[in-house]
C-alpha cells in the first residue's frame, strides 16, 4: 500500500491503475523518494507509525507490505487498523496494489527464488480517507483488503487464460475476462473542468461487483427483473450498466431527451423497481417514479453535487465484494430492451439478447481488431445501440478506451481528440457533416495560395493509397487530433460527399446499416475498394435476400431480435414463420452488398397503379444546385 502526502496525480501519475515489474518500481521510488526502511516489530507499532506520518508530512511517500510475512499459500493476511490510523493522522491518500507472482517465485519453503519467475504489480485507484466516518482506521484497512484481495484474484485468473480460442456461453465469464485481462486500462473517461473523471477495468469491476451484490443481497432483486437507467454518457453508466447485468435483470437504457410522460408510458410496459440516474437527471427521475407504480427505489450513479440527498448514491452504499454473487447470463437469455418508435407508432421494447450483443461483438473485433492502443470519443446517447453495441461494450470487449464529452462544439471535439488522442469515433451524418463543414470553413480563411494548393491536393489524392493521403492532409489531420483513424457512421443516409470528403484526406467514413431490431448492424461498408453508395456488405452472421413481389430486404441470422416486448402480435408481423425478419426498406442486393432504395411506408401509389419511391425522385433532384433542401410527398 502506498501512502503519501504529496498530490496523487502529478507524482504517481506513470504508475497509478498501471502495472509495472518489480524493477521498474524499486527504480522510481529511488529515483523519486528516499529510501529508508521503517521497520515493524511486535511492540513498536505506535512507534512506527509516528516515523511514517513524519514522514508523510515532509512530503514522501510510505510504502507498505502489510502481510508482513510469507503465508504458507500465497494469500493475503489481515489487514490491520494502523494503516488507516496512518493515513488519517497525516491526511493523506493511500494508492492500493496487488503483486502477482511473488509467492509463486520464492515460496515459504524455498532457499533461493525460482528462476525466471515474473512478478507483476499492479496499482488501483487512490483511496481517500475523508471519505469515512466514526470509525475511518477499520473501514480503510477493511476497504484495501478488500480491493487489493479483488486485484490479487484477477491477476492470477488472467494467466489461464486463452484469449484467442475461447467462446463464451457465460455472459459473465466474458466480462470478468476482459476485466482481468485490461485492468490497468482506463477503460472510461469523461471530459470534466478539471481535467478527465476516469475508471480503470478493474475498478469498473470492483465498483459493478459492489453494487451488484448490494441489490442482490440487500434489495432482493430476482432474475428477468427490469432495471432502468436515465444517464448522460458518462462513466457511472457503465457501473449501472454491469451491475444490473451481474444480478440477472433485464436492463432498460431510456433516451435522455424524452419527456416525463414519454417516459412514464414506457416504464408503465417494462414496470421496473429499480431506476438508475443521473444527479443531472435525478429531478426528472423523482417524477417519472411518482407516476409508475412499479419503481420503489432510485439510485445516483455518479457523486456531484445534488438536491434531495435523501436519495442515496451507488457509492455511498454498505456492500461487501469478497463474496460474488453474480449470476451467470446464458446466451440466450434477454439482456437489453431497448424502446424505440422506428419510424412510426407508438414505442416498441425491442428485446436484444445476450447472444445478440456478443455476435455483433465478434463481427466488430473481426472488422476492426482494436487494442488497448485504441481510444474512442463517444459522442452518441448511450440508449442508441449502434453506440451501446458497438461503442460501449464492442470496445470494452476488445480492451479500448472510450471517452465521453459534455459538448459537441467543434473545437471542443478536437481539444479532446488531441488530448486524448482519439483514434475512433461512432457518429451520425450530421456530425460527420458539422465536422467537414468545420474543416472546409478554416481552409476557405487561409490565403487564395494555399487554398489552391489544397483544391490540387485533393484532386490528386483520389489516385493516391491512404498511407500518402494521410501525409498529404496531416495538417488537417492533426486538427482531428493527430491519430484518427476512421468514422463509424449510421442511423441516417451519409452524404456522398462527405464520405468522398473523409476518404479523400485518409480518414474514411465507414457506413452501416441495421436497424435496432438487427442489434444493430446488418451490413458495413469498410475496406479500401468500398462502393460509396452501397451501405456495406452483409455481415458473415447474416443472411439476406429481396421479397420479390416487393422488392423489401429480408435479414435472418444471430443478431435479430427474440421480439417485442409484451407484443406478440406486432413480433410475429416482423419475423416470419422461417426466422426472416421484415426490415421495411427497400433494397438491392449484389454480392452482399447492401444498396438501400427507399422505404416501403413511404411508397407512393398513383392512380393508375404505379409505385414511386420518394427518395428515387429526391435523389435525381438533389443533383440540382437549385433545390437546398427537398422533400417528395404524395399529394391525392
Amino acid at each position: 500500500i502506498h501512502m503519501m502526502k504529496v498530490d496523487v496525480e502529478s507524482t504517481f501519475e506513470p504508475i497509478i491503475g498501471s502495472e509495472i515489474q518489480s524493477k521498474e518500481l524499486i527504480d522510481y521510488i529511488k529515483q523519486h523518494f528516499s529510501s529508508d526502511v521503517l521497520p515493524l516489530k511486535f511492540g513498536k507499532g505506535v512507534e512506527a507509525i509516528d516515523a511514517a506520518v513524519q514522514k508523510l508530512n515532509s512530503g514522501e511517500a510510505v510504502i507498505i507490505f502489510p502481510e508482513g510475512k510469507f503465508t504458507p499459500d500465497g494469500n493475503l493476511c489481515k489487514f490491520n487498523r494502523g494503516v488507516g490510523l496512518m493515513a488519517q493522522h497525516a491526511n493523506c491518500p493511500i494508492i492500493p496494489f496487488a503483486i502477482k507472482g511473488g509467492f509463486e517465485s520464492w515460496g515459504r519453503n524455498r532457499v533461493l527464488p525460482k528462476l525466471f519467475g515474473n512478478i507483476v504489480i499492479q496499482f488501483g485507484q487512490p483511496v481517500y480517507v475523508d471519505n469515512y466516518g466514526e470509525n475511518a482506521e477499520k473501514e480503510i484497512a477493511h476497504e484495501l483488503q478488500s480491493r487489493v484481495n479483488f486485484m490479487k484474484k484477477a491477476l492470477e485468473r488472467r494467466a489461464r487464460y486463452n484469449i484467442n480460442q475461447k467462446l463464451h456461453a457465460n455472459f459473465l465469464d466474458l466480462m470478468r475476462e476482459k476485466s482481468d485481462i485490461y485492468g490497468q486500462v482506463k477503460a472510461v473517461s469523461l471530459k470534466t473542468d478539471d481535467g478527465y473523471d476516469e475508471i480503470s477495468y478493474i475498478d469498473l469491476s470492483r465498483r459493478a461487483l459492489k453494487f451488484a451484490n448490494y441489490l442482490i443481497k440487500d434489495l432482493n432483486v430476482e432474475r428477468q427483473e427490469r432495471i432502468a437507467i436515465i444517464c448522460e454518457s458518462r462513466p457511472e453508466f457503465a457501473v449501472g450498466m454491469f451491475a444490473s447485468i451481474q444480478t440477472g435483470a433485464i436492463t432498460v437504457p431510456l433516451d435522455v431527451k424524452l419527456t416525463v410522460p414519454e417516459h412514464t408510458h414506457i416504464l408503465n410496459d417494462c414496470n421496473p423497481r429499480i431506476l438508475l440516474c443521473s444527479s443531472h437527471y435525478l429531478d426528472h427521475a423523482i417524477e417519472v417514479k411518482n407516476n409508475v407504480p412499479s419503481i420503489e427505489h432510485i439510485f445516483v450513479l455518479d457523486d456531484e453535487e445534488r438536491e434531495h440527498s435523501e436519495i442515496q448514491s451507488v457509492s455511498a452504499l454498505d456492500s461487501d465484494i469478497e463474496e460474488e454473487l453474480g449470476r451467470p447470463r446464458s446466451l440466450d437469455e434477454t439482456a437489453l430492451i431497448v424502446y424505440t418508435s422506428g419510424t412510426t407508432g407508438n414505442p416498441k421494447g425491442v428485446m436484444i439478447s445476450f447472444g445478440n450483443i456478443y455476435s455483433q461483438l465478434r463481427d466488430f473485433e473481426a472488422m476492426f481488431k482494436l487494442t488497448n492502443e485504441h481510444t474512442l470519443l463517444s459522442i452518441l446517447p448511450l440508449n442508441h445501440l449502434l453506440e451501446l453495441d458497438c461503442g460501449f461494450f464492442g470496445m470494452l470487449y476488445m480492451g479500448a478506451k472510450i471517452v465521453y464529452i459534455k459538448s459537441i462544439n467543434p473545437k471542443e471535439l478536437t481539444a479532446v481528440m488531441k488530448e486524448k488522442g482519439i483514434t475512433n469515433m461512432i457518429v451520425v451524418p450530421l456530425i460527420a457533416k458539422m465536422l467537414k463543414n468545420s474543416i472546409d470553413k478554416n481552409i476557405r480563411k487561409q490565403p487564395k495560395n494555399v487554398q489552391r494548393i489544397f483544391d490540387l491536393m485533393y484532386k490528386v489524392a483520389k489516385f493516391m493509397p491512404r498511407t500518402i493521403r494521410r501525409k498529404m492532409f496531416k495538417s488537417v489531420i492533426d486538427g482531428l487530433g493527430g491519430r484518427l483513424e476512421c468514422f463509424i457512421c449510421g442511423g441516417a443516409p451519409l452524404e456522398d460527399n462527405v464520405a468522398e470528403f473523409f476518404d479523400r484526406i485518409g480518414v474514411p467514413v465507414f457506413q452501416g446499416y441495421g436497424l435496432t431490431e438487427t442489434s444493430p448492424v446488418a451490413s458495413f461498408n469498410s475496406g479500401w475498394n468500398r462502393d460509396l453508395s452501397s451501405v456495406g456488405k452483409l455481415l458473415p452472421g447474416f443472411e439476406g435476400k429481396i421479397d420479390p413481389e416487393t422488392g423489401e430486404l429480408l435479414l435472418r441470422g444471430p443478431s435479430i431480435m427474440k421480439g417485442y416486448h409484451n407484443q406478440p402480435e406486432l413480433t410475429a408481423e416482423a419475423i416470419d414463420k422461417d426466422g426472416w425478419f421484415h426490415t421495411g426498406d427497400k433494397a438491392r442486393l449484389e454480392n452482399r452488398n447492401v444498396y438501400i432504395t427507399g422505404r416501403l411506408k413511404n411508397m407512393i401509389v398513383l392512380s393508375g397503379g404505379k409505385k414511386v419511391f420518394p427518395e428515387e425522385v429526391e435523389a435525381v433532384l438533389e443533383k440540382s444546385d437549385k433545390f437546398a433542401e427537398l422533400c417528395v410527398l404524395g399529394h391525392a
